[in-house]
């Protein structure tokens, strides 16, 4: 997985354990800051505005839920999970109500893993796009993408009806619709796809076997 480009405030006043988290966590994000308290990691937050935060609960100065609960008075966006020694059934309900992104127990063992996987995941889905059929053009964050003529004529076949399958037959005959000597080949219509899909927002594009590729009307604006 590539390397998330969000910033990460881990506070957590166990040294050791701080650290092998902050190594653990550098596998994943490029930018990490650290704080040994809560009161450090309120100041941090403020002058940093990490996208990320991991905080222990039981913390010198202010603890982790009062943090959060700071932090929460003028920003409901932050990813915050909190990270236990232990379960606390009147702890995690104030929690609940404090819009975590998760609240995990140690040892954390995979679940960890499984938690930074789906932040990474939902920060790499790009909302703000579209497809201009008047243009033929595609666009994200108001940004043009560029595209070859095959591409191009892709995008123009699967948006004629979002959220209906095309088969490769039907991709072959429109986007090579003049070329006589390109005979129909998986491997380029599976190269095509693979190469437009890199361009484009995760699962804008979906295949299903047997039916073919289609884009998801859902997760599109089209404008004519």
């Amino acid at each position: 997985m590539t390397k998330s480009h969000s910033s990460v405030l881990i506070a957590e006043d166990n040294i050791d354990e701080l650290n092998i988290f902050r190594d653990f966590l550098s596998g994943y994000f490029a930018s990490i800051y650290i704080a040994f308290d809560g009161e450090q990691a309120l100041k941090i937050y403020k002058e940093k505005k990490p996208k990320i935060i991991f905080t222990d609960i039981s913390m010198p100065k202010i603890d982790g839920l009062t943090l959060i609960e700071e932090i929460r008075k003028n920003d409901k966006k932050t990813k915050i999970v909190v990270i236990s020694a232990y379960y606390d059934q009147e702890k995690l309900f104030r929690a609940i109500k404090l819009n975590l992104t998760d609240y995990l127990v140690k040892p954390l063992g995979g679940k960890i893993k499984e938690v930074i996987h789906n932040i990474i995941e939902e920060e790499n889905k790009v909302k703000n796009y579209l497809w201009c059929s008047l243009t033929e053009t595609f666009y994200i964050e108001k940004q043009r993408i560029k595209l070859t003529s095959t591409e191009t004529k892709l995008m123009k076949l699967l948006f004629s009806q979002p959220n209906s399958f095309f088969t490769k037959e039907d991709i072959h005959n429109f986007v090579y619709e003049n070329s006589f000597e390109k005979e129909l080949s998986n491997d380029s219509i599976k190269s095509l796809i693979k190469r437009v899909k890199q361009k484009l927002p995760k699962g804008l594009i979906q295949n299903s076997y047997g039916y073919g590729y289609k884009v998801v009307h859902d997760e599109a604006t089209l404008y004519d």
